[in-house]
C-alpha cells in the first residue's frame, strides 16, 4: 500500500480560477493606446517593452514582477495602484454567477428596483425580465395587498388567465354575488302606484319606507403565511390543468398596475346606461362574459351587454317590481314584491318556473351551487335545496329581511329593518350570533371567507377541504372557522355608516363615516370598498383604515344598486339610470417594456 497523501488539487473561486480570463476594458485600452503614442520614442520603447516582458512572463513570475514594482512605488504611485484596482476588482455578481442564483437574488427587489435593474446591461435584463422574477410579483400582490408594500393589483378576469406550473397565482373562490334590492309596501298593491321611500328627515327613520339593494364582494388577507399559500397553491394546482402562460408575467404585473394606478388615482371613463322607466332596484355584474343584468320598479328584467351598452333581452312577467336578480351562464334567477321568485332561460327570455311560498314580497335572494335562500318582507326567509327538491324557512326577523347571503356553504347572514344582522345554522334554523351596533335600518350586507380558510373545490371524488388547523367538523369533512379564523362582514345601514365586523367575536371592527344620509348599499373586495347612499354619491373606501379615497358624483337621486370588480364600479339609482365607472384604459394592453415605475 502507498504511504504518499494524495495531494488534492487546488480549488479557486470562480474569479480566480486559472482558466478564467477577465474581458479587456476596450475604452481603458484604447485610453492608454492615446497616451503611449504621446511618449517619446524612447520613453514608449521602454513602456512596450516592460509591458512585454510582463505579457510574456509565466504565471508564477507574474507576482514576483508585481511585487518588485509595488516595492519600487512611492505613496502616490501606490495611491494611483489602489484606486485603480478599486474598480478593476468590482464584481458583477449577477452576470457571473449561475443563472438560478441571479433569479434567486432578484426575486427580492420590487417591481421598480427590477425596472433598474433591467437597465444595467443586456444580461441584467435578461435576468430581471425572467417569468420566475415576476411570477414571484404576481403571487404577491396580485388580487391581495402585499404585506410589505401595502400594494395590491386586481386580479382582472380570472377565467381566462392560466396558471403557470412551479408556483401558480392562489385565485382565492369568489362569493357567488347575491342580488337584493329595494321594496314598497308588503301588500299586494303595485309599488307603482305608492311612493318609494319617506324622507329621510322623518323623525321615526325605523318607520322608513323599505328599500333593498344589489351588492357582492369578496375579502383576502393581506398578511398571509407562506404554508397557507403553498396549500393555496396545490388545491389550486388540483383543479385547474397546468399550462403556460401565453404572456409574460411582466406583462400581466404591468396591465394590472396601471389599472390599479387609475383606482388611486381616480382616473375613470364613465358612461351611462338608460332603459329602465323606473328606479333601478338591483343588478348583477359579470365581468368574465362583460353581462349586466338589472331589475327595478318598472317590473322588467333587463341583460345588458357593458362594453357596447346594448340591451340584449327584456325579461317581463312580474306583476311588481323586481327587487333581486341573480346569473349565470344559462339560468336567471329574480325575486319580486309580488311575492314570487322565477327561473329564467336569459338567453330565450323564457320563464322556466315560478317559485311560491312567501306570504310577503320577497326582497332578496342569494344563490350558491345548489341553494337558493330568499328573504321577505314578513320577517321569514326560505331555503330552496335543488339538490333535494324541498324548501323550507322560519322566522328570522320581526321587520323584513332586506339581505340574506349563505356563508360557508352551511350557515345564513340575514340583515333587516330591525336594525340587526343575524348569523343561523340553515340545516337546524338555529341562530348562532345576532350583531348589534346600528341605530338605523339595514339595507347593505356582505361577508367574505378569509383567504386561506376557504372552502376550496377539488377534483371529483375529493370532495371539499377547508385550509385551516382547527374548527368544528362538519359531517362532510370540511371545518367552520374558529373566531381568530373568521372572515370580515361588512353592513351599510339608515344610520349614515358603514360597519366592519370579525364574523368570528360579532365585534365591530371599525365604523365608516363619510356618506351625508343613509347608506343604501355596499360592497368589497381584497382591495377596496364601495358604497352608494341616499346622498346620491358613490364613494371609494380603503377597506383597512376605512378612509375615503374618492367620492364619485354623477347620480341625481339615491343610489339603489352597486356592484364592484377589478376595473369597474356599476351603480343605479331611483331614477333609473344606470353609471359605469371604467377603471381600465382604454388600450388594455400594456408595452412592459415603456412602463414608467
Amino acid at each position: 500500500m502507498s504511504n504518499t497523501v494524495d495531494q488534492h488539487p487546488l480549488t479557486y473561486c470562480y474569479r480566480h480560477a486559472p482558466g478564467k480570463e477577465r474581458l479587456v476594458d476596450k475604452q481603458k485600452a484604447e485610453l492608454l493606446a492615446e497616451q503611449v503614442a504621446l511618449l517619446s520614442k524612447q520613453d514608449h520603447d521602454a513602456v512596450r517593452a516592460i509591458w512585454s516582458a510582463f505579457t510574456a512572463a509565466s504565471a508564477t513570475l507574474r507576482p514576483l514582477i508585481l511585487d518588485g514594482i509595488l516595492l519600487a512605488s512611492c505613496l502616490p504611485q501606490l495611491s494611483h495602484i489602489s484606486t485603480e484596482l478599486h474598480t478593476l476588482l468590482r464584481m458583477d455578481f449577477i452576470a457571473d454567477m449561475p443563472t438560478e442564483t441571479s433569479v434567486r437574488i432578484l426575486q427580492y427587489l420590487d417591481a421598480t428596483s427590477l425596472c433598474h435593474a433591467a437597465q444595467v446591461s443586456r444580461k441584467w435584463k435578461q435576468i430581471a425580465d425572467d417569468d420566475a422574477v415576476w411570477h414571484r410579483l404576481c403571487v404577491q400582490h396580485i388580487d391581495r395587498k402585499c404585506a410589505k408594500c401595502g400594494w395590491g393589483l386586481p386580479l382582472m378576469d380570472a377565467k381566462k388567465r392560466k396558471i403557470d406550473s412551479p408556483e401558480p397565482v392562489a385565485t382565492e373562490p369568489r362569493i357567488a354575488p347575491a342580488s337584493s334590492s329595494n321594496g314598497t309596501t308588503s301588500n299586494g298593491t303595485s309599488s307603482n302606484s305608492i311612493p318609494k321611500r319617506k324622507t329621510l328627515s322623518d323623525d321615526d327613520n325605523l318607520d322608513i319606507v323599505k328599500r333593498q339593494k344589489t351588492d357582492s364582494g369578496c375579502i383576502s388577507s393581506s398578511s398571509k403565511s407562506p404554508e397557507l399559500l403553498e396549500a393555496d397553491i396545490i388545491t389550486t394546482a388540483l383543479e385547474q390543468r397546468v399550462t403556460v402562460p401565453e404572456r409574460p408575467w411582466k406583462d400581466i404585473y404591468a396591465e394590472r398596475l396601471v389599472v390599479e394606478r387609475n383606482w388611486r388615482r381616480g382616473t375613470f371613463q364613465q358612461r351611462v346606461l338608460l332603459g329602465h322607466t323606473d328606479g333601478v332596484m338591483c343588478l348583477h355584474y359579470d365581468e368574465a362574459s362583460a353581462l349586466l343584468v338589472t331589475g327595478g320598479y318598472d317590473r322588467t328584467i333587463r341583460v345588458w351587454n357593458v362594453d357596447t351598452g346594448c340591451i340584449i333581452k327584456i325579461l317581463q312577467g312580474h306583476e311588481q317590481s323586481v327587487r333581486a336578480v341573480y346569473f349565470d351562464d344559462a339560468k336567471l334567477f329574480s325575486a319580486s314584491m309580488d311575492r314570487t321568485i322565477k327561473l329564467w332561460n336569459w338567453k330565450t327570455g323564457e320563464c322556466i318556473r315560478t317559485l311560491e311560498g312567501h306570504t310577503g314580497g320577497v326582497l332578496c335572494l342569494h344563490v350558491d351551487d345548489k341553494m337558493l335562500v330568499s328573504g321577505s318582507d314578513d320577517g321569514y326567509v326560505r331555503v330552496w335545496s335543488t339538490a333535494h327538491n324541498k324548501a323550507f324557512g322560519w322566522k328570522a326577523h320581526s321587520e323584513w329581511v332586506n339581505r340574506v347571503q349563505i356563508y360557508n356553504k352551511k350557515q345564513l347572514f340575514t340583515c333587516s329593518d330591525d336594525t340587526t344582522v343575524k348569523l343561523w345554522d340553515i340545516d337546524t334554523k338555529q341562530l348562532l350570533r345576532t350583531f348589534t351596533g346600528h341605530v338605523g335600518q339595514v339595507y347593505g350586507m356582505v361577508a367574505a371567507l378569509p383567504h386561506g380558510h376557504d372552502l376550496v373545490r377539488l377534483p371529483p371524488g375529493y370532495g371539499y377541504t377547508l385550509l385551516a388547523t382547527d374548527g368544528v367538523h362538519y359531517s362532510d369533512g370540511t371545518k367552520s372557522l374558529s373566531a381568530n379564523q373568521a372572515g370580515k362582514l361588512v353592513t351599510a345601514s339608515l344610520d349614515n355608516t358603514i360597519k366592519i365586523w370579525n364574523v368570528g367575536t360579532g365585534e365591530c371592527v371599525l365604523t365608516c363615516f363619510g356618506h351625508t344620509e343613509g347608506v343604501w348599499c355596499v360592497t368589497f373586495d381584497s382591495l377596496r370598498m364601495a358604497s352608494g347612499s341616499h346622498d346620491g354619491t358613490v364613494k371609494v373606501w380603503d377597506f383597512e383604515s376605512g378612509q375615503v379615497l374618492h367620492t364619485l358624483n354623477r347620480h341625481r337621486s339615491p343610489v339603489n344598486c352597486i356592484a364592484l370588480s377589478d376595473t369597474k364600479i356599476i351603480s343605479g339609482d331611483d331614477d333609473g339610470t344606470i353609471v359605469i365607472w371604467d377603471f381600465l384604459p382604454a388600450n388594455a394592453a400594456v408595452d412592459s417594456s415603456k412602463l414608467n415605475l
